[in-house]
């Protein structure tokens, strides 16, 4: 149920923020223990990308692809994070 709420949450708000999502979830909950049970959710959680390649692999043609990288680099206070 959850990743159902947090989906069409992210559909309504577009946004990543949670507590926008909270506020978002169709339940009789309060707004503060849907924020929690966000938090709960994504401490744990952990992307498995090798899963999330072969998913859009499969969706796309059969046909020859090009391949092309980007780098992306945040700083979050000193800290840089380099996605690649």
């Amino acid at each position: 149920m959850l990743l159902s709420h947090f989906i069409l949450s992210l559909i309504k708000v577009r946004t990543i923020n949670l507590a926008e999502l909270a506020v978002a979830f169709e339940t009789k909950a309060q707004t503060s223990s849907n924020y929690k049970r966000l938090q709960r959710f994504f401490k744990n959680f952990e992307i498995d990308f090798d899963l999330i390649a072969k998913m859009i692999a499969n969706w796309l043609p059969k046909e020859p692809w090009i391949l092309c990288l980007d780098r992306t680099n945040w700083k979050f206070g000193k800290v840089n994070i380099n996605i690649w």
